[in-house]
């Protein structure tokens, strides 16, 4: 896997109006919003190189995430399964932006280690 970190947003332009932090992005990590540069937004989103994607991909989401919204993952996951690369898609129910409920939390931490386990054990 070439990157484990969490993507924030997909799509930058949808995620704009989706998020309850819409200037974020735009103010924090690159001094661009989407509504003056939709072109560069565009091209900065994910899911604009999807056509390169091949890492397999955990997708686990609350359900109630007004930070990151359920599009986003909805999105990614259909780009991904279009371009066949293995995904899991879990969104979890009541769950804002960090897993908050015990059993949920216990349920991501055990699909991260399979899912690791699955994609990165060694060759035997």
């Amino acid at each position: 896997m070439e990157r484990l970190e969490a993507i924030d947003g997909t799509n930058w332009e949808s995620f704009l109006g989706q998020s309850d932090i819409p200037g974020e992005n735009a103010l924090v990590h690159w001094a661009l919003w989407c509504y003056e540069q939709a072109a560069l937004c565009r091209d900065r989103s994910p899911v604009a190189h999807i056509d390169k994607a091949h890492t397999p991909t955990l997708i686990l989401q609350g359900q109630e995430d007004a930070r990151v919204p359920k599009p986003q993952a909805d999105e990614l996951y259909a780009a991904l399964r279009w371009k066949k690369v293995p995904v899991e898609y879990v969104a979890y129910p009541r769950e804002p932006h960090g897993f908050r409920e015990r059993a949920h939390r216990l349920d991501a931490l055990a699909r991260m280690v399979g899912w690791f386990d699955r994609y990165l054990a060694p060759e035997s």
